[in-house]
């Protein structure tokens, strides 16, 4: 509670501070810190070991991304400083006044596949959740399912399976399974999340990277909407 009475004259919450929203409820995310200054990235990513990326931390940049606020695979220390101003300085050409906060450093993340799952508040219905194919590929593919909060694990998990994502997440054609109960854990807790707090608009964890049977799944990126 006092994390979100923090957020009480924001609109828009980054990855950056969402990280603690997540972690609280035990949804695992990736290892990460942000820095302030282009030294304090080389401190941070020595600490965490490379290869490492980072990511455009400011109040006002929702897609990272379309705006060059994303670099990975960064391979050693002066290359992340150097990234870490040639970053600032590419954000804030494309988007003028932006408030910059710093840079998230973070570990890269093993390989799995990613989908994503979120929290839209409907106006007449309340939290609507949904789950569906992540990273890129939830414009392209439009590979979505929805379920009303509260939602529990069996729930989750046909929502998973009503998905493209979850005949990819069975196994396809002989691949290894991935974890789907970890999958539907994280929707059960978003779900939570939804209920607990109903000052949150909306909440998208996209990419989810999951990994295979057994050994879980990671929030690679995150924002909320107040």
């Amino acid at each position: 509670q006092l994390i979100i009475n923090g957020f009480a004259e924001r609109k828009y919450v980054g990855e950056n501070e969402t990280r603690q929203i997540l972690d609280a409820y035990d949804i695992p995310i990736i290892q990460g810190e942000i820095a302030h200054n282009s030294s304090e990235a080389g401190e941070v990513a020595d600490r965490y070991g490379y290869p490492v990326g980072i990511k455009i931390v400011s109040p006002d940049i929702i897609h990272k991304s379309d705006i060059g606020g994303v670099c990975l695979g960064i391979k050693d220390r002066d290359s992340v400083e150097l990234e870490y101003d040639r970053m600032v300085k590419r954000v804030l050409e494309r988007l003028p006044g932006a408030h910059i906060e710093g840079v998230l450093i973070e570990s890269m993340a093993p390989y799995g596949l990613e989908v994503i799952i979120g929290m839209k508040r409907d106006p007449s219905f309340g939290p609507l959740l949904m789950f569906g194919m992540g990273g890129m590929y939830v414009e392209l593919f439009s590979d979505v399912t929805f379920a009303l909060a509260p939602v529990d694990l069996k729930q989750a998990k046909t929502m998973i399976n009503k998905t493209k994502a979850g005949k990819l997440l069975s196994g396809l054609r002989g691949q290894k399974p991935y974890d789907i109960d970890a999958i539907g854990d994280i929707i059960t807790h978003i779900s939570q999340i939804s209920l607990d707090y109903p000052t949150i608009n909306e909440i998208e964890i996209n990419p989810l990277l999951v990994l295979t049977a057994g050994s879980g799944a990671i929030s690679l990126d995150a924002r909320m909407i107040f």
